[in-house]
C-alpha cells in the first residue's frame, strides 16, 4: 500500500511558520512579504514499512498519513483536537496530547513517527520531543 500525499504548501501561514523555525523568529513576528518562502506542489510517495507492535504518531492529525498507512497499529497524538477529528484513516486511538509531555508508560510503543510535524514545533523543543 502506498499513500500519495499532496499538499500545496504556498500558504503564507505555513511559509511564515517555516521561516520562523528556520530563522528563529518569535511566533508573534510576521515576516515581510519578501521573506515568505513559496513552494510549488509537494508530492511525497510514502511506501508501507514493516513494523511490529504499536506506533506512536506524533502530530497524527491533519493528513493522518501514518494512520492511513498503518491503521489500527497507530496511536495518533496532536495538540489540535480539530486536526485529529479531521484526520482520515482508522488509527486505534486519537489523543489530544503535547509531544513535549507524553503521558504514556515506557516501552508501550515499538515505533514512533513524526511525519512533517517538526516544522510546527519550535526548534528549542525538538530535543524534548525526541
Amino acid at each position: 500500500m502506498f499513500i500519495k500525499w499532496n499538499r500545496h504548501v504556498a500558504a503564507p501561514m505555513l511559509s511564515a511558520i517555516f521561516l520562523a523555525a528556520v530563522l528563529g523568529l518569535a511566533a508573534q513576528e510576521r515576516p515581510k512579504p519578501e521573506q515568505i518562502l513559496k513552494h510549488d506542489k509537494l508530492e511525497i510517495v510514502l511506501p508501507d514499512f514493516p513494523c511490529q507492535g504499536l506506533i506512536l504518531d506524533i502530530g497524527g492529525g491533519g493528513e493522518g498519513v501514518i494512520g492511513q498507512l498503518k491503521g489500527t497499529q497507530v496511536v495518533a497524538i496532536d495538540l489540535s483536537k480539530r486536526e485529529l477529528e479531521e484526520a482520515p484513516g482508522e488509527p486505534l486511538l486519537k489523543i489530544v496530547m503535547d509531544a513535549r509531555d507524553l503521558k504514556f508508560l515506557d516501552s508501550v510503543f515499538a515505533t514512533a513517527t513524526v511525519f512533517f510535524t517538526f516544522m510546527y514545533i519550535a526548534p528549542a523543543d525538538h530535543a524534548k520531543v525526541f
